[in-house]
């Protein structure tokens, strides 16, 4: 009985997730008081909010503080969007109501309907005096924003990204405390899966019932597989449709010629794929139920919780993003399924790589290399160049993300000197740590300010410090690649599977209706070579207009 109140109000929560509320979206006791203590303001802004994995409560945190201590003259009315791509929609139309957006979705080449931000970046930062906007946003993400001289964007929540999780308590109980260490690369992975499996564990599962394939974050862990086998640079210029012609990069505008110079990396890349999905010598290294399994089920087992009721074998790894702690915390209060000591570490490094790094001959000496590079030895192996250890320490911080969410103003927004000082203030190390204090002390505003423990007044939880070792050093891959028209209006993908349609590749791969290693590259290579020339002449034609 108690296992089914759970359940409902598991379900309740849900759907209150998802519903728009006035002052967020668990239509709280919180948010009530927020509305009540505000919404008589002589100038109110509207500001529009995608939830996401981090929650309402730090957003609503830096407003609130704003409204008490820099603007005392506006209400910052929170309302809750279930759907990004639906938000943008209404942005072009501008049918909405709202002012400002925080969303996660492309919203490039939208100046006609968004609001200029380049002054923003030269207004001062309240309380920092002498502090510009500016100096506290990475030249980077401003660069990547910007659209001929001017930017309509700004960039909201940090890049914490994708990256495996672990279940420290279970690999203890499984494998003997002290007796293992976190695999290095992929044939550590996959040698760990096997003995796992032995022992009544499974090495991961997907999020098979999330048929939109939008949960099947395995599909990032490649990607990264892939840029580590291109290395980032090479990575940039794959899918910008560009190849090496030895004396620099250029455009390839008759055939995918970038396609044909990383055959080995997608070949590769496929290969642990297809090894992550359907095992090994006799072991199965996803789980059993996982076609049937949404992504928060999956978190369920990696948390050695049941499933529909019914104990389940558990898994060791979960790939999953920074906000997994904060989602699974609602199931934890509710005694839904016990805390573990769920940590992230970093990615493990392609074992093929070795192709890219000819002083490292074998997966044993490469492990090596990633203890030195992690810190955790104090030379590299005999033999082993700087230069193939800079490739390898590169590859070992990579990390998945998509760049796109981001702050954005309607054209016709209201108050828009409000919104402006309101975006100023997000960047400030005040904003900042107040929005950490409420979001489990993960730096969830992407400003540069990292608080410590003793300005958050709390103490990290393993889950959060392990977060921070992983972006200490992070390499971030963006996956959106909206910066590379080229690529999207060619289709580019590191691989392309032309005998099925529909399903993720982890889905096509699990079942086995995807093609094998041996076939993926000629599948990509032909699937966009036929049409490549034309569509390359459509896409330069459109950029000269």
């Amino acid at each position: 009985m108690k296992k089914i109140l759970c359940i409902l109000l598991a379900m309740l929560m849900l759907l209150t997730v998802t519903a728009c509320g006035n002052g967020g979206s668990s239509g709280d006791d919180a948010a009530e008081e927020y509305v009540n203590k505000y919404a008589d303001r002589p100038r109110t802004v509207t500001l529009c909010y995608y939830e996401g994995g981090y929650g309402i409560e730090w957003l609503r945190a830096v407003a609130t503080d704003y409204m008490d201590n820099v603007n005392t003259e506006v209400y910052i009315s929170l309302k809750a969007s279930t759907d990004n791509s639906l938000a943008r929609e209404k942005i072009a139309a501008q049918t909405g109501t709202y002012d400002m957006y925080y969303i996660e979705v492309d919203m490039f080449n939208r100046s006609g309907v968004l609001e200029e931000l380049t002054d923003l970046l030269d207004m001062e930062v309240p309380g920092e005096a002498g502090v510009k906007v500016r100096d506290k946003i990475d030249q980077k993400w401003i660069d990547y924003y910007t659209e001929d001289g001017k930017i309509y964007q700004m960039p909201a929540t940090n890049m914490m990204g994708w990256n495996w999780t672990y279940n420290k308590d279970l690999l203890d109980e499984t494998l003997g405390e002290g007796n293992w260490k976190l695999p290095n690369t992929t044939e550590e992975f996959f040698t760990m899966g096997q003995t796992l499996f032995d022992n009544s564990v499974f090495l991961t599962a997907f999020a098979g019932q999330d048929t939109t394939g939008g949960a099947d974050y395995l599909r990032y862990c490649y990607e990264i597989w892939f840029a580590q086998m291109t290395g980032l640079e090479g990575y940039n210029h794959y899918f910008s449709c560009e190849y090496d012609t030895g004396s620099g990069y250029e455009l390839a505008k008759d055939a995918p010629k970038n396609v044909e110079q990383n055959r080995s990396a997608i070949e590769a890349t496929y290969a642990a794929a297809q090894t992550l999905c359907q095992g090994r010598k006799g072991a199965e290294f996803m789980h059993a139920k996982s076609l049937s399994l949404n992504f928060v089920d999956a978190q369920y087992l990696l948390s050695q919780g049941d499933f529909g009721g019914t104990a389940e074998y558990p898994v060791a790894f979960y790939y999953n993003t920074g906000a997994a702690e904060i989602e699974m915390q609602p199931h934890i209060d509710l005694g839904m399924i016990d805390k573990k000591d769920i940590r992230v570490m970093k990615m493990p490094v392609i074992s093929a790589i070795i192709e890219r790094t000819p002083s490292i001959a074998d997966d044993a000496t490469l492990s090596a290399v990633i203890d030195y590079v992690d810190g955790n030895a104090a030379a590299l192996p005999e033999g082993v160049t700087e230069e193939d250890a800079a490739i390898i320490a590169e590859a070992r911080n990579m990390m998945a993300e998509l760049v796109c969410r981001e702050f954005v103003i309607t054209k016709n927004a209201q108050n828009k000197d409000d919104i402006k000082s309101f975006m100023a203030y997000l960047t400030s190390d005040r904003a900042q740590l107040i929005a950490a204090q409420n979001c489990n002390g993960l730096p969830v505003l992407n400003y540069g300010y990292q608080p410590t423990e003793e300005e958050l007044g709390f103490v990290h939880s393993e889950f959060s410090k392990s977060v921070y070792e992983v972006l200490e050093d992070a390499v971030i891959v963006d996956l959106a690649k909206f910066d590379k028209p080229a690529g999207i209006a060619l289709g580019m993908s590191w691989y392309q599977d032309t005998t099925v349609s529909g399903g993720t590749l982890t889905k096509n791969l699990y079942t086995k209706q995807a093609l094998t290693a041996e076939d993926i590259y000629e599948s990509t290579y032909n699937g966009l070579a036929g049409t490549w020339a034309e569509r390359m002449k459509l896409y330069l034609a459109a950029q000269e207009q």
